[in-house]
């Protein structure tokens, strides 16, 4: 089964620790962000919405060669900039909720969360459609991770918020009661902070080979 709904996918920070943009980090012969982009469609996933900050002049070749990406899949790209990218991540998931209609779920995640296969997905959905809670978050050993599932109250709830700078998801969300499913999904985890992170990560996926 595809993936039913958006996904919002975080890429407006700096990478200060990995020494470039994250999206930009190239991977074999194309960009991370590319990646990211070219695993949800192939997932079957319609709808991405990428939140961008830092270095957005960079971004603009590569925006072409995304558009296109989603064309093939027909699927649907939006692209959203957050003129402040230093109040943090959740100004600019507040940039990418402006943009959402707003009355179905959405997908969250990180640029720097290699995006899990079909069955993750598939099983997430399913409990929102069986349980329809406020949002649900996945944990791995009792510790939640990404993509979490915000529901159409947590998004219209994040629209309404005045004061962005610093403010963060996960305490945000602990109003809500989210639903916390456990799995064995160690990947929700991982996070590509470092540049030796990203060096192990790309030789371990393209077997040895240097971007």
């Amino acid at each position: 089964m595809n993936i039913q709904f958006p996904l919002l996918l975080l890429a407006g920070g700096k990478g200060q620790r990995a020494n470039q943009t994250k999206g930009l980090i190239s991977f074999g012969s194309k960009t991370w962000i590319e990646v990211q982009a070219q695993h949800f469609f192939a997932l079957g996933g319609t709808h991405l919405y990428i939140g961008l900050g830092y270095q957005v002049e960079a971004y603009r070749p590569i925006i072409l060669r995304l558009k296109s990406l989603a064309q093939t899949h027909e699927g649907h790209l939006i692209i959203v900039t957050n003129p402040k990218p230093e109040e943090g991540p959740f100004s600019t998931l507040w940039h990418l909720c402006q943009a959402l209609s707003r009355s179905e779920p959405a997908w969250l995640a990180p640029i720097d969360l290699p995006l899990l296969s079909q069955p993750f997905w598939n099983h997430l959905e399913g409990i929102f459609y069986r349980e329809l809670p406020s949002a649900v978050v996945p944990t791995f050993r009792g510790k939640g991770g990404h993509p979490v599932l915000l529901g159409p109250s947590v998004l219209t709830a994040i629209v309404q918020q005045v004061n962005l700078n610093g403010q963060r998801l996960d305490y945000f969300l602990q109003s809500f009661e989210p639903l916390r499913v456990e799995g064995d999904w160690p990947e929700i985890l991982t996070n590509l902070n470092e540049s030796a992170q990203w060096t192990h990560y790309r030789r371990a996926v393209m077997g040895g080979e240097e971007a």
